[in-house]
């Protein structure tokens, strides 16, 4: 009995250290999905608190990541490229 109770225990944290795993590569690709997530200069905006014409102004002044150009009126940033140039600045480096 002590045997089956043993088996039945391994099963279990077996079980379990699946799932965990599942869970962590499952927020692994939202994490990812997160990073390339595209926004407009409105949500960039409001994530850096800068104006929209301080980050056309620094873009163009290449102090600010570029952006993709969609269509010759619709323009979008990388969620990760916003989240890398607000950690820089942070950290006081600057990229001029």
């Amino acid at each position: 009995m002590e045997a089956h109770n043993k088996g039945a225990s391994k099963m279990k944290q077996a079980t379990q250290s699946i799932y965990q795993s599942v869970d962590t590569y499952q927020h692994m690709i939202i994490d990812e999905i997160k990073k390339n997530q595209l926004l407009r200069i409105n949500e960039v905006s409001k994530l850096t608190s800068l104006g929209k014409s301080t980050i056309n102004l620094w873009v163009a002044q290449c102090k600010f990541p570029i952006p993709i150009h969609l269509s010759t009126t619709v323009k979008v940033w990388r969620l990760a490229d916003i989240i890398l140039w607000i950690e820089s600045n942070a950290k006081g480096e600057n990229h001029e």
